[in-house]
């Protein structure tokens, strides 16, 4: 009697492995192409987007440099326009003048935060230099 119960089991566990077998080769068959598809695909659209942002970012540096080119530009020409602009920075150190003539906007944004400071310690009027500096 045990003899047929083992050769049951046998046949049920080789049945069950069987089934199992059929079942990876049916997922390999229909359902790895269809996934190897979607993932080719999103793939391609992530590579896409990251293109775009990369393009962005070359284009936004190219602005950037540009601007800055801009700005030496004019501050040049304002420069050889205004040679009083060039007397006063005489009265900085060798090396405050440079940086003030490589960097004109953060002397600018210095001379913003500073401005009333000045102006009181000078004991000009903050009003009349308002009128002088607004646009």
């Amino acid at each position: 009697m045990e003899p047929i119960i083992s050769q049951i089991a046998a046949t049920i566990l080789l049945s069950m492995i069987a089934s199992i077998a059929a079942i990876i080769i049916v997922f390999r068959m229909a359902m790895m192409p269809a996934l190897i598809t979607i993932i080719a695909e999103k793939t391609q659209e992530a590579n896409e987007a990251i293109k775009r942002g990369m393009s962005s970012m070359g284009d936004l540096g190219r602005e950037a440099k540009d601007m800055k080119k801009m700005e030496k530009m004019m501050i040049t020409d304002i420069m050889e326009e205004y040679p009083e602009l060039e007397m006063a920075l005489e009265y900085f150190s060798p090396d405050t003048a440079d940086m003030i003539k490589k960097h004109p906007e953060r002397a600018l944004k210095l001379l913003a935060r500073y401005k009333p400071l000045i102006d009181a310690f000078l004991g000009s009027n903050p009003e009349q230099t308002r009128e002088i500096y607004d646009l």
